[in-house]
């Protein structure tokens, strides 16, 4: 639960922390984790919604969160193509994991849905996804 100013701000690597747990538990405990990590964005997001005055900015950054969401699902869609054509080997190249870990994410709704909202909502994470995307579209480009 957050319930102090320290808590109050987003922490990357407590939700890093959540998604792993998820990730790795058995079912019961894995829709727990994601119930919680639902639960950290949805606090999160209401704070900074307090913290600022409602404005014509909220047009702006609803136009913003539909251009980010546009672009997370054309993401989606590129790992689900590149699964369908790429054979990669046996997995013991570095980037054939995060690849394979790619495919395994896009086609996880409960990981879709908890990535796009911080996709959408944390410029940081944003910039990591945009990277990690670029790095797998350049090893996809050179198979």
């Amino acid at each position: 639960s957050v319930n102090t100013e320290e808590d109050s701000k987003f922490d990357l690597e407590k939700f890093i922390t959540m998604l792993h747990a998820a990730s790795t538990s058995t079912q019961s405990n894995y829709d727990c984790a994601v119930k919680e990590m639902h639960l950290y964005l949805r606090v999160q997001r209401q704070q900074e919604q307090q913290k600022q005055p409602h404005s014509s900015n909220d047009f702006n950054r609803n136009k913003r969160s539909i251009k980010y969401s546009k672009k997370y699902d054309s993401m989606l869609e590129a790992f689900s193509t590149w699964e369908k054509k790429l054979s990669l080997g046996d997995g013991s190249a570095r980037m054939d994991e995060v690849l394979k870990g790619c495919f395994i994410g896009a086609r996880t709704p409960k990981i879709v849905t908890a990535l796009k909202l911080v996709y959408v909502d944390y410029s940081p994470l944003r910039l990591a996804g945009n990277l990690i995307f670029r790095l797998m579209t350049n090893f996809v480009e050179k198979k």
